[in-house]
């Protein structure tokens, strides 16, 4: 896990400017050129519709979790798929006179450190994370499993966890092929950190190789293929 304000420092921001009612109305060159958009196209249009329809509540969602002024909302991490990139995103409310005026948005493209291509699309190898007023990169051979909490994740080493802006599904489908296993509807786990098995009734619970007892679910729908990948009977 490695700090990465200073990096940032080295990257040039995307900046996009958004009306009250989330239309673009301005970006800068930056923010062009990483979205691809040379000719300026998306101006005018509200800036939810450029994500897939599965996420575009969440995209709202996170847009107004941004609504107060004066309050300073943590930086949140998002995949845009129809551009292939990783974006870490500050998002904050401008006021006027008459109240909320718009939305500005500052960006910083992630891809090119946190990810690698894989049959020509990203894969996340470095998450980004925020936590007690820091930003982190956790790579994912620190990762012992990824647990559902609503719309979000919590990713969880053998020192800590952390909330992830992402949907595990989001994470199962971006993580490298093979690192991560489903053994539950809420967790995604790394099989190689697992210490030792516990049996249940008609399912397992897993047990890490750390100081503390960290332990993750394995539902009886995923036991049997969890079992043929940890090669127990």
């Amino acid at each position: 896990m490695e700090q990465f304000q200073y990096i940032l420092q080295r990257f040039d921001p995307g900046v996009i400017w958004l009306d009250a009612k989330n239309n673009i109305v301005a970006m800068n060159n930056v923010a062009l050129e990483v979205l691809e958009c040379p000719d300026g196209k998306p101006l005018g249009q509200e800036i939810v519709k450029f994500h897939p329809p599965n996420i575009r509540d969440k995209v709202a969602r996170l847009m107004d979790f941004s609504k107060c002024p004066i309050s300073s909302p943590p930086p949140i991490s998002m995949v845009i798929t129809a551009i292939n990139k990783l974006l870490l995103l500050k998002i904050s409310k401008t006021v006027g006179r008459s109240g909320i005026y718009g939305t500005n948005v500052i960006f910083y493209d992630l891809t090119g450190i946190a990810t690698e291509l894989e049959k020509d699309k990203i894969k996340i190898r470095k998450y980004p994370v925020y936590k007690n007023k820091k930003m982190y990169l956790i790579d994912i051979d620190e990762i012992l499993y990824f647990k559902a909490e609503g719309h979000y994740t919590m990713i969880h080493t053998a020192e800590d966890s952390f909330l992830c802006n992402l949907a595990i599904g989001e994470i199962e489908q971006k993580s490298p092929e093979g690192y991560f296993v489903k053994t539950h509807r809420s967790f995604l786990v790394n099989l190689e950190k697992v210490k030792h098995i516990e049996k249940l009734n008609r399912s397992l619970l897993l047990h890490f190789n750390t100081a503390k007892d960290f332990t993750a679910p394995v539902s009886k729908l995923h036991t049997v293929e969890v079992k043929r990948l940890l090669n127990v009977s």
